[in-house]
Order: C-alpha cells, then sequence, then structure tokens
C-alpha cells in the first residue's frame, strides 16, 4: 500500500505526544489513502513505486498525510473503527441521584467526514503546493 509518510514524521511538528508504532502506521495508511484521493486527478511524475519523483509535491503529500493523521489521533479517531468504539466523556452528574450523563465532543457526522474527505488544514497543505485539483491539469 502506498504511504506518503512515515510514523517518525509525526514527530516533526505535528504531534507531541506520538502513538505507539502500530496505531501510528494505520492513522499514515488510512490519511495516505485520502491524500491518494484528494490528488487523483494530479499530473506529476513518480517513481516506480508509485510515490512522487518532484520534491515539493511529495513534501506537500507527506504534510497532509501528517496533518490529517495528527487531526484524527488528536480527536481519539481511529480510522479502522470510525465512530464506534470512541470513549465517551461524562457531560454532567448528580451526586444525590447517582446519574451520570455521557456524551461525546465530535458528531458521528463529523467523524464519518473526517473518513472520507482531508482535513481543511491538510486540504490547504495540498493546494498551496498546488495539488488536489477538480481536474487534470494539461501540460
Amino acid at each position: 500500500m502506498l504511504t506518503y509518510a512515515d510514523p517518525d514524521d509525526l514527530a516533526d511538528g505535528w504531534l507531541t505526544e506520538l502513538p505507539d508504532g502500530p496505531v501510528a502506521v494505520r492513522l499514515i495508511r488510512y490519511a495516505s489513502q485520502l491524500v491518494r484521493a484528494a490528488t487523483r486527478l494530479d499530473l506529476y511524475e513518480v517513481y516506480p513505486s508509485g510515490l512522487p519523483v518532484d520534491l515539493d509535491v511529495a513534501e506537500a503529500m507527506r504534510d497532509a498525510t501528517c496533518a490529517h493523521a495528527a487531526m484524527w489521533h488528536l480527536a481519539g479517531i481511529d480510522p479502522v473503527a470510525g465512530a464506534v468504539g470512541r470513549e465517551l466523556s461524562i457531560a454532567s452528574q448528580t451526586a444525590d441521584g447517582g446519574s451520570v450523563t455521557y456524551a461525546d465532543s465530535i458528531t458521528v457526522g463529523e467523524i464519518e467526514r473526517s473518513l472520507t474527505a482531508l482535513s481543511p488544514a491538510a486540504m490547504r497543505i495540498l493546494r498551496n503546493a498546488g495539488l488536489a485539483s477538480t481536474r487534470p491539469l494539461t501540460w
């Protein structure tokens, strides 16, 4: 599977606390799929592996991947599980009645959007590099 970043790249200004190895690999793998989908109409030279030859393009794709992976990590979103399995926080509690109300600070819709489209930060990185076009560029 084509990935545009390595787990170590997340330490380069994206996250102060890194996820453990397998989690970081999973975040990058799934974020790379979104970057690939966002750039599918862009024209750029690639190596046989599918990675971009142009260093500016490779850097933008790496940074967009890291930006989206970092957003997932900070929001507590597992791209494999989606909205399932998120830990809910306590929204309110009462001592006398013993009731506790749990809630999620992120809606299911927001989680689903994050699984199907890049975050605004990741899209800005790609667009600023001339990528993520809506139609193929002509040479």
